[in-house]
């Protein structure tokens, strides 16, 4: 994600270095397995990684050929088991780690993995175990399911207790070993970030040049954001007062001592339920304005004003500043300096 500084108005992304919505514009980088940089391209606003992904999959497949299957690592910003699926069947094989929620396996699944790093010798050892899951490929209840390797890792929460962590692959070949330190090693990219934005201003503009963004492309609607909100919010409101309702009547019900039943009013049942009604009809209302309210809009209907940032100047700087990086990198310790 690139900040952008000027004046113009720019859809805003979130910066995980800034911890906030920004005007920016979003880069996806291709790299090695060493990290170096082998591609870039500049992804629409808005855009997921999982989206850029599937766009990529045919720049990549014209790189590397038809028959070579292509081992891809990246982080949790990529998670679709529908993008994963989609790319067993286009020859690429899946590296990332496992997002939400998963079941803790057996201690007695986990045993001593190793792998040495063939560049320098070193050996690395981790607690892992290796199994099979499947994944579904939907929300719907009966959605069909994608097979997927998933590598568990044993890890220190800094707090004196250990946690697990999951990788998941298609790639079936290689050892638990060198599939976590595959994963590893996909933090070298960001070696060359950090080299490109101390020596290269990676982050520079290089052109204030703009032109409108496109009024007809479907962004999300800030109104479902607010919907939803409000959705929970009541759903919250509704939980309470039906404990409260209940612990109301409990009460009333329950007689006093020396006495051998309680009469329960109408009107004083009312009373009592009074709030839980009132909390259901709340909740009824948000979700039905909730449903009324469409999930994407024209762009031009949301910011008409809209621009995007010249692109063809930044490729251009981009792909000097890699054959730069890749030049430095290539050259041999003995002739550097």
């Amino acid at each position: 994600m690139r900040a952008y500084h000027g004046t113009r108005k720019i859809a805003k992304q979130h910066s995980t270095r800034l911890k906030f919505p920004a005007p920016a514009t979003l880069e996806t980088w291709v790299s090695d397995a060493a990290g170096d940089p082998v591609m870039v391209v500049l992804a629409e606003p808005g855009a997921s990684l999982a989206m850029e992904l599937r766009r990529l999959l045919p720049t990549l497949r014209d790189i590397v050929g038809n028959d070579r299957r292509v081992l891809v690592g990246f982080d949790r910003g990529g998670w679709s088991p529908a993008l994963f699926k989609h790319m067993a069947a286009k020859g690429f094989d899946t590296l990332t780690w496992r997002k939400g929620t998963a079941e803790d396996l057996g201690a007695e699944l986990f045993g001593t993995v190793t792998f040495t790093d063939p560049e320098t010798g070193l050996a690395h050892a981790w607690e892992a175990a290796d199994a099979l899951v499947d994944l579904p490929v939907g929300e719907k209840k009966d959605a069909e399911v994608f097979g997927m390797r998933q590598i568990t890792r044993l890890i220190d929460n800094g707090k004196g207790a250990v946690r697990q962590i999951h990788l998941l692959t298609t790639r079936t070949d290689l050892t638990p070993g060198e599939l976590l330190f595959r994963m590893g090693s996909r933090w070298r990219q960001e070696n060359h970030f950090r080299y490109a934005r101390m020596h290269f201003d990676l982050d520079s503009q290089d052109a204030y040049a703009v032109s409108d963004d496109d009024a007809e492309r479907m962004v999300p609607n800030p109104a479902k954001k607010i919907a939803h909100a409000t959705v929970v919010s009541a759903t919250a409101r509704h939980a309470a007062a039906k404990a409260a309702t209940d612990a109301a009547l409990l009460t009333a019900r329950t007689p006093a001592n020396g006495h051998g039943s309680v009469l329960i009013t109408n009107e004083a049942y009312n009373l009592l339920t009074a709030p839980l009604r009132q909390a259901e009809q709340d909740l009824d209302n948000a979700q039905a304005a909730h449903r009324a309210v469409p999930a994407r809009l024209r762009l031009g209907d949301i910011a008409p004003a809209q621009k995007i940032l010249d692109t063809e100047t930044k490729l251009l700087t981009h792909a000097v500043k890699i054959a730069a990086f890749n030049t430095v990198t290539a050259r041999s310790p003995a002739t550097s300096g």
